[in-house]
């Protein structure tokens, strides 16, 4: 059998190295904390090199990764920690890696970055998914939208049914009614729908 994220399934895909523009280094660090994806620089044995605002702070919740005692970065969960780990050294061996919840226990991108030198391991990118609807807050100050309005658009972005939403709210029919209309009035969408498909088509900026 396959070890996890192996050659046996999806996991493996050999790596397209990604070496830095020395010209880019001043601002790659700003640009990277401007990401809501949690993002991190990591040796193969979890030692972080550089870590996006994004990642620093999911460190600090302690999941779905965290640091050992040595301030390593590990899975938090016991269950993934063998998945992750290697996968990280398949990453830091020159090979792309896909981790999944379902599979892995979390889930997670990792691609080899340019190596220091020839017979050296490769430094590791690490990307996790994002938080959820990142763009909203932005977006719901952009247009007005109260904490009520926000909380129904989160709801529908999760792919919760409006009925649903409504019950957990607390909204009969026509307090419903009112709000998806303010709601279209204030983004200028003809219906909820699109605003959930525009706001799912919002780049991940913090």
């Amino acid at each position: 059998m396959p070890a996890p994220g192996g050659r046996g399934n999806l996991g493996y895909m050999p790596a397209t190295v990604h070496r830095p523009d020395p010209a880019a280094e001043p601002w790659l660090a700003s640009m990277a904390d401007a990401l809501a994806h949690p993002m991190l620089v990591l040796q193969a044995d979890g030692t972080v090199m550089h870590a996006n605002t994004a990642a620093r702070e999911l460190l600090e919740r302690r999941t779905p990764l965290e640091r050992d005692a040595q301030g390593r970065v590990r899975a938090a969960r016991p269950a993934a920690r063998r998945a992750f780990a290697a996968a990280l050294q398949a990453a830091a061996d020159g090979e792309r890696r896909w981790l999944t919840p379902a599979r892995d226990g979390l889930g997670a991108s990792l691609a080899p970055l340019a190596a220091p030198a020839a017979d050296a391991p490769h430094p590791v990118l690490l990307a996790l998914p994002l938080p959820e609807a990142p763009a909203l807050a932005d977006f719901a100050r952009q247009h007005g939208l109260n904490d009520d309005e926000t909380r129904l658009v989160a709801a529908l972005m999760r792919g919760e049914r409006l009925a649903d939403v409504a019950r957990r709210l607390g909204l009969g029919a026509g307090a419903l009614r009112h709000r998806a209309a303010t709601l279209r009035r204030k983004t200028g969408q003809a219906s909820l729908l699109g605003l959930v498909r525009e706001l799912a088509r919002l780049p991940p900026l913090r």
